[in-house]
């Protein structure tokens, strides 16, 4: 089991995962421009979802939304408020992890139980 549940470093992980039952659907797991300590982020999500984590930088993030079409994004919210206005309208800010300034995006089907 990942160490991060055993303890507070990974906490919003936690916090998202227990609010965001549907993220389930998706194996799609994108980290942008390093947001999070990749390989906390990338244990603990493919530990909880059986996911397919992956980094990328904001460079090619236009490019990714056609290919991960369910794809979870982490990014963090300087970027966001940069690019929030050319979002694809399926994708929604799912969460907000306030603590370190990370935002969670996804698309609209998966934000709510």
């Amino acid at each position: 089991f990942p160490f991060g549940a055993q303890s507070d470093r990974d906490r919003p992980l936690v916090e998202m995962t227990q609010q965001l039952p549907r993220l389930n659907q998706s194996t799609d797991f994108i980290l942008v421009d390093d947001a999070y300590e990749f390989w906390a982020w990338a244990n603990y999500l493919s530990f909880v979802y059986d996911a397919k984590p992956r980094g990328i930088p904001m460079a090619d993030l236009q490019n990714s939304f056609q290919t991960y079409v369910d794809g979870i994004y982490f990014m963090k919210k300087a970027n966001f408020d940069q690019i929030k206005a050319v979002l694809p309208q399926k994708l929604v800010r799912l969460f907000y992890m306030e603590k370190i300034g990370v935002v969670v995006l996804g698309p609209d089907h998966l934000a709510f139980p």
